[in-house]
């Protein structure tokens, strides 16, 4: 058994829980992981990772895809840029310039 988990990856828990939330899958998948560079850095880092999941915010273990992280900028910019959103511009930054620098 012992030289089975060292050998072969861990299936994947939605074979085995067909229910269970994808998010909280990564979280599992990441701690399983063989080299420890790809698993958390510490025991804090998964609690934290896992209260977002509880909270229901982005974890930290699934990168958002283009589209959620434009809503994210959003967001963000829009505290900094005068409630001007990064998806009104995508790729334009706060001072009003287009994206070769000329005002507009």
């Amino acid at each position: 058994m012992i030289q089975q988990a060292s050998e072969k990856q861990a299936p994947k828990l939605r074979t085995l829980v067909p229910g269970l939330d994808r998010d909280l899958e990564t979280i599992c998948a990441k701690c399983l992981e063989r080299e420890p560079g790809a698993r958390y850095r510490s025991a804090g880092d998964l609690a934290e990772d896992l209260e977002r999941w509880l909270e229901g915010q982005p974890i930290a273990a699934r990168p958002l895809s283009p589209a959620a992280l434009v809503v994210a900028l959003d967001t963000t910019e829009s505290s900094y840029c005068g409630n001007r959103g990064a998806s009104d511009d995508v790729g334009i930054g706060c001072r009003g310039d287009d994206v070769e620098g000329r005002s507009r």
